[in-house]
């Protein structure tokens, strides 16, 4: 296979990569936010005891988010500029 194949091969995998770890970050996230509000089953504005004891665990999420997400935007680069290299070898 020529060096542009192999590029573009990198490409699409990276790119599948990075968007399958933001993907499933939503996914994580959106779970976790689902739990913290049935949590406060009267939907009192102050919150509730139940939402203060599963908000460590968001907080986490939150903080260990930001190491994934730039896992993703680093794999999304790599593919953008392995496609784009590709594309220049393939000329």
């Amino acid at each position: 296979m020529q060096f542009a194949g192999w590029c573009f091969i990198v490409s699409l995998l990276a790119e599948l990569g990075g968007v399958g770890l933001i993907v499933c970050e939503a996914l994580r996230m959106r779970s976790l936010l689902a739990k913290w509000e049935q949590r406060n089953p009267k939907r009192n504005p102050g919150g509730s005891w139940r939402q203060v004891l599963i908000m460590n665990r968001v907080m986490r999420l939150l903080f260990t988010a930001r190491i994934r997400v730039t896992g993703a935007v680093a794999l999304l680069l790599v593919g953008i500029i392995a496609g784009t290299v590709g594309n220049f070898a393939s000329m």
